[in-house]
């Protein structure tokens, strides 16, 4: 049947297969060259009769063969004909019920059918059953297919001895495939083997068959030499030969054998990585209706997306789908959203997942894709109760992402059930997710849906870390930092388990732990490591940047230089997301760090935060005057009345404190209450606004009591709940818990923590006095600019004893403080001994010279200082000439302070030649200043 010079033909005869390795399947292969010309005895490709189509399903066939021919085609299409397994069960099914005398193969296509899951007949059970019934007459397709199905499980539980039982059978009667599933089963379990070599002896004789079939016409079994060839489990594996079996499968016109080799050359197995060639393959098998071609051929088009590649992915995959594939409608939603590049187009994401959902075996992705886009209303108006059917679809596979969906969709009230909505996320933690045990430590810390219960939230925040919840991770190592050293080792050891899950915040908290030694030894190599794992994360490469600018902006100490880091992660990262435009408007409004305020460009930002729906943007242009030309028509108000709206406690007690009328005060502040927050900020705002208007009982510290039991990094929130338990209204849990809050809120750089933390570090409170750390904390608070550290540091210096600071090691550790900030160190130092010397006069030369060097640096508010002291004669020898130069100074360094006295110098000629014209120039600044 083809031609090949001085080849010697197979010429043995098969024979029946024992139960053991036949003698001559252990003689060497007879092989044939790939590259010969075979002529195959090949079937036309036949068109079904597409009058079935229209059939009733009662009427008796006049040609039931003609059925037959005809749902064979149905059920798996070709390249002419659409796969529509519709036709081909119904017609399968009432031919297997027939006296036909082939109802035995429409039985085996059937089942076929039913053990498929993406079919829309899915029925394992009930395709079991009718292969086994094929089985027990004889039938040794059936019987083959059987032992495939119990050695491969899935189906049905993997059971490898009842497998060889059937493949040894089908064997026996010289089915192919059989032979080759004994060759790798044995592989797998040598324990089974009859033989050391059975494996391979399998092996051998599959590929002889194989020969033989090949040499008399059955060029299907060119992809199956091929197949052989490359399965690594073998003897004979050799994968160049793989795809040379492939390739001649190929030149047959055969489409499984063109996939095959099309995979050959996407994974460079047996032949070069040519991803073109791949393509082609794989486009060769698609147009003859192979339709795992079409998806492998549309994932390479999308791999390297470009408009047109774009559209043949497209029209690939609605082939695909065509087919039945449910699983192509997830990509072309994908698609439709412009995951792969190109324009969004909403509707029709929500057809194409629409269209998955209505198939048979949709994906729980898809599922949750679709309850997303309905959740968000991505398509037009949100509907709730759809989204939550899609959720619980997917959850019914057990998705623990949906459970948690349906819980924030019921918890919120946006969908009514009368289920419990903590019992979704109890079974999505029974599933071992761990931020659904996270969310129920919230939940039971907070009292929502359940009854507050602190043992509970703590075991179920145990759980959630130990599970490896990353945002869990984070805050119990946080909380560890209070506990000195031992604290610090937990910290670096929770941090370092957030990190490793791929958290950015975690591997951006681990990298300032390498470079600072905290809780381990410095490691600058780590610690940039850790930082480029963080910032190399493409999707979450904003999420990064924004930890990192956050990061310097929490520092014990925020100045210039901490300030300009920031700007620089945050212009690096995309100023269209809210969170990183609304910590730009922070910056530009409050001038943080000495940034120069703009309030323009701070607006804008906070603007397009809000507009894009974060709330703390609206509320805070709430709390501006803002003036029609800044707002582009929208004023303060109507953010006020958007941030209420969705249900902002802030925004309602901020209504609630501009209202005149004491009901509808008192409304808002019920509405607030009402809204059930979990937020400790929100709580602690909330019951200081209930507390002033005396009407609401011990709500207030309920709230209270509730904020201390939940979780927050917010410093100043921490800070409150300190004062309120020092000052008796907030019971503590523990001795220790109003420390531990100081501390924390502290470590989160709120100046007035620093200072109070001090204090009790001073007094020896919950142990011994620990005067270094005490001066360490109000060294900080100095550099945080907390006025009340300048006493309590000089109070140290001028003291005596053994409490006594030495003025040398306080200038240290503020220089250390100040870090590469030289200027500021120098301001920070002549402020300090300015009201040392004020104290002791034995400073007063100490501090001129500290507050010379500030001045010479640039620092206007020391050269004030160094005004009054020539003015006064402090410390200096009095002259109104430096006094009225270094006024001067300050004035021109934007002191404002100074523009009202330099214009009485001025006008007085003071140390300086009188200029009238220059002091109302001053004057009519200063004017403008308090005007603004």
């Amino acid at each position: 049947m083809f031609a090949r010079t001085g080849t010697k033909l197979f010429s043995a005869a098969m024979g029946t297969i024992l139960l053991i390795v036949p003698a001559f399947a252990q003689s060497p292969v007879i092989e044939f060259s790939p590259d010969a010309n075979f002529a195959c005895l090949a079937e036309p490709v036949q068109q079904p009769n597409q009058v079935w189509k229209s059939w009733d399903g009662a009427t008796a066939p006049a040609d039931p063969q003609d059925m037959l021919r005809s749902a064979t085609i149905f059920a798996v299409g070709s390249e002419t004909v659409v796969r529509d397994r519709a036709i081909a069960y119904k017609l399968f099914q009432y031919l297997a019920a027939s006296d036909f005398q082939q109802a035995g193969r429409a039985s085996l296509e059937l089942s076929k059918l039913l053990l498929d899951e993406s079919s829309g007949y899915y029925d394992p059970e009930l395709g079991i059953q009718t292969l086994q019934q094929r089985a027990d007459i004889g039938d040794v397709e059936a019987i083959a297919r059987l032992g495939a199905i119990y050695s491969r499980g899935g189906v049905v539980p993997q059971d490898d001895v009842l497998a060889e039982r059937y493949l040894k059978q089908a064997a026996a009667a010289q089915d192919i495939s059989a032979v080759y599933r004994l060759a790798q089963l044995y592989a797998q379990r040598t324990d089974l083997a009859p033989m050391a070599d059975a494996s391979n002896s399998y092996f051998q004789l599959a590929l002889s068959m194989r020969y033989q079939r090949l040499v008399a016409g059955d060029c299907s079994q060119l992809e199956g030499l091929g197949d052989t060839y490359a399965d690594q489990g073998s003897a004979f594996y050799d994968s160049a030969k793989a795809a040379a079996w492939y390739e001649a499968g190929f030149r047959t016109g055969d489409a499984d054998a063109a996939k095959a080799l099309g995979q050959a050359f996407l994974n460079a197995e047996g032949v070069d990585l040519d991803r073109a060639k791949a393509l082609e393959m794989f486009k060769f098998a698609a147009g003859h209706g192979r339709v795992s071609a079409m998806v492998q051929a549309a994932d390479l088009l999308l791999s390297d997306p470009t408009d047109k590649s774009r559209v043949e992915a497209r029209e690939l995959l609605e082939r695909a789908a065509s087919y039945g594939e449910s699983k192509t409608y997830e990509t072309l939603a994908q698609i439709a959203a412009g995951q792969f590049g190109g324009a969004s187009d909403p509707v029709e994401e929500i057809r194409y997942l629409r269209a998955g959902a209505a198939t048979p075996n949709a994906s729980p992705s898809l599922l949750i894709a679709l309850g997303k886009a309905w959740e968000t209303g991505s398509a037009g108006a949100a509907n709730f109760p759809a989204a939550f059917a899609a959720f619980r679809r997917a959850a019914d596979f057990g998705e623990a992402d949906a459970y948690l969906s349906m819980y924030a969709l019921t918890a919120s009230g946006r969908v009514k059930t009368t289920e419990n909505p903590i019992a979704y996320v109890r079974s999505a933690a029974s599933l071992g997710e761990a931020s659904a045990m996270a969310e129920l430590a919230r939940a039971y810390a907070c009292g929502t849906t359940v009854s507050q219960n602190l043992a509970t939230a703590d075991l179920w925040r145990n759980r959630a870390a130990a599970a490896g919840d990353s945002d869990t991770l984070v805050s119990v190592g946080k909380r560890a930092l209070v506990a000195g050293e031992t604290g610090e080792q937990q910290y670096f050891r929770d941090v370092r388990r957030a990190a490793r899950t791929g958290d950015v915040e975690g591997q951006i908290l681990l990298s300032e732990a390498y470079l600072n030694g905290v809780g381990t030894a410095v490691d600058t190599q780590a610690a940039d490591r850790w930082r480029q794992y963080a910032l190399s994360n493409e999707l979450r490469h904003n999420e990064a940047l924004l930890a990192l600018a956050r990061l310097e902006l929490s520092r014990s100490v925020v100045g210039p230089t901490e300030v300009a880091a920031a700007l620089e992660y945050l212009n690096q990262a995309d100023s269209h997301n809210p969170s990183v435009a609304y910590e730009l408007g922070k910056i530009y409004l409050d001038g943080v760090g000495g940034t120069v305020v703009d309030r323009p460009r701070g607006i804008q930002y906070l603007m397009s935060a809000a507009g894009n729906g974060y709330v703390a943007a609206m509320v805070r242009l709430a709390s501006l005057d803002l003036t029609s030309e800044e707002s582009g028509g929208k004023s303060a108000q109507d953010w006020l009345n958007q941030a209420v709206g969705l249900n902002s406690v802030a925004a309602l007690l901020i209504k609630a404190d501009r209202t005149e009328s004491e009901k509808n005060r008192e409304e808002l502040l019920n509405q607030a209450v009402a809204i059930g927050s979990c937020n400790a900020k929100e709580l602690v705002s909330l019951a200081a606004a209930l507390t002033k208007t005396g009407a609401y009982g011990d709500t207030p510290s309920v709230l209270l009591a509730k904020a201390l039991a939940l979780d927050t990094d917010d410093a100043g929130t921490l800070l409150e709940l300190a004062d309120y338990i020092r000052d008796g209204v907030l019971q503590a849990q523990d001795d220790t818990q109003n420390l531990d809050l100081l501390h924390r809120a502290a470590l989160g750089g709120e100046p007035e923590a620093m200072r109070q933390l001090a204090g009790h570090l001073l007094r020896g409170d919950g142990g011994s006095p620990d005067i270094a750390q005490a001066r360490s904390w109000l060294t900080r608070a100095l550099a945080a600019g907390d006025d009340g550290a300048v006493a309590d540091l000089v109070g140290l210096l001028v003291k005596g004893g053994a409490e006594q600071a030495d003025l040398e090691t306080v200038i240290a550790e503020i220089r250390s403080v100040a870090g590469s900030d030289t200027a500021f160190a120098t301001s920070l130092v002549s402020e300090l001994l300015t009201e040392a010397a004020r104290v002791d006069e034995r400073y007063q030369s100490v501090a001129m010279e500290w507050v010379t060097k500030a001045a010479n640096d640039g620092d206007a508010s020391a050269m004030m200082l160094l005004s009054n002291a020539y003015a006064l004669g402090l410390g200096v020898t009095r002259s109104m000439e430096e006094s009225s130069r270094w006024l001067e100074a300050a004035a021109q360094a934007g002191n404002v302070d100074a523009f009202e006295k330099y214009a009485v110098v001025l006008e007085l000629g003071l140390g300086v030649t009188q200029d009238s014209e220059q002091a109302q120039m001053w004057l009519d600044r200063a004017a403008k200043v308090k005007q603004n």
